[in-house]
């Protein structure tokens, strides 16, 4: 477990016959502490367990159950994806295919006219 700011701003130290000046570590300390409060203010929560995952990350046993079912659900979302891919790339074929027919068809129908006016 982290320390908490009032831990870190409170910490005893035995003093010595040549240690440090108290003055300047309580000083230190807790300016450390202020900086750790304010880090942890900052900091996202931690995530969300999902229901069926013990603290420890272990698949609950009624969860457990579901795992067969759950992976043939993620390769059927894995295979729709797969198709949807496929068809947005056809989609994109077929634009790109009517785009040149129309530009021909303009082409065909501007050199008729052209033609019928001779």
């Amino acid at each position: 477990m982290p320390f908490s700011p009032e831990e870190i701003e409170n910490k005893e130290f035995i003093v010595g016959l040549r240690g440090y000046s108290t003055t300047e570590v309580r000083a230190f300390l807790r300016a450390v502490a202020v900086d750790y409060d304010a880090a942890l203010k900052r900091a996202p929560p931690p995530p969300v367990r999902p229901p069926g995952v013990s603290q420890t990350g272990a698949v609950k046993p009624a969860t457990a159950k579901l795992a067969p079912e759950l992976q043939a659900l993620l390769h059927h979302l894995q295979d729709v994806d797969e198709k949807t891919r496929r068809l947005e790339s056809l989609e994109r074929a077929l634009e790109t295919t009517l785009g040149r027919l129309e530009s021909l068809l303009r082409q065909a129908h501007d050199g008729r006219s052209l033609a019928g006016e001779r």
